[in-house]
C-alpha cells in the first residue's frame, strides 16, 4: 500500500560554525545539488530506497508562508484578487509531541526569540509500507545523507540518523498529518 508523510522542520538561524554561510544557505546549496543530480539522472540518496514513489525537500521562507497574513508590524505583499480563502483549512503542526522527544540542540536555559520567523524545510514523500519501517531505511541506508540535510534544522538529534530511536522521535515530532 502507498503511504505518505510530510515533515516540517525549522531551519537553524545564523552562521554555520567555521563557515561564512548560514544554515539556510548551506541547505539550499545541498538541495540544489541533489536536484541537479536528479535532473542529470545521477543517483541521489533517495534513489537508494526502492519503496519511494516520490520524495521532495523544499524550503518555505516567511515572506512566502505569511504572504496573506496581517500580523501588525510585519510588512506583507499587498492583497490580490487571488488571495487565499481565509476559511480554507490549513496544515498544522502535530497535535501532540511524542513524550520521549527531547530536542538536544539548545543549551540549557536558552529560549527561542518568538519574534524571529524561521524558514522551514518541508519533506514530503509517497512510499510503500509502514512509516516506521520507511524511516528505519533512512537510518540504515542513508543516515549520513539525512544528517547533511536535517543537521541544518532545529532539534535534530546530535547523534544523527544513525541513532534510529532519536531520529524516529524527531520525525514524529515534526510530522504533519496528511
Amino acid at each position: 500500500r502507498v503511504t505518505e508523510v510530510t515533515i516540517l522542520t525549522p531551519i537553524k538561524r545564523g552562521f554555520v560554525p567555521g563557515e561564512v554561510r548560514t544554515y539556510e544557505e548551506r541547505l539550499r546549496g545541498l538541495l540544489t545539488s541533489l536536484n541537479d543530480r536528479a535532473n542529470a539522472n545521477i543517483p541521489t540518496p533517495i534513489s537508494a530506497i526502492a519503496t519511494i514513489h516520490f520524495a521532495r525537500w523544499f524550503l518555505v521562507r516567511p515572506e512566502q508562508y505569511l504572504r496573506y497574513s496581517s500580523v501588525p508590524g510585519i510588512a506583507y505583499e499587498p492583497e490580490t484578487p487571488q488571495a487565499a480563502d481565509p476559511s480554507a483549512s490549513r496544515a498544522t503542526l502535530p497535535h501532540s509531541t511524542p513524550a520521549l522527544y527531547d530536542p538536544d540542540y539548545r543549551p540549557a536555559g536558552a529560549a527561542a526569540d518568538p519574534a524571529i520567523l524561521p524558514t522551514w524545510l518541508v519533506f514530503t514523500s509517497n512510499y510503500d509500507g509502514d512509516l516506521k519501517a520507511y524511516i528505519r531505511m533512512f537510518s540504515e541506508r542513508i543516515a549520513g545523507e539525512m544528517d547533511r540535510v536535517w543537521a541544518n534544522c532545529e532539534g535534530y538529534p546530535l547523534a544523527g540518523a544513525r541513532d534510529f530511536e532519536k531520529f524516529w522521535l524527531y520525525v514524529r515530532a515534526h510530522q504533519i498529518e496528511t
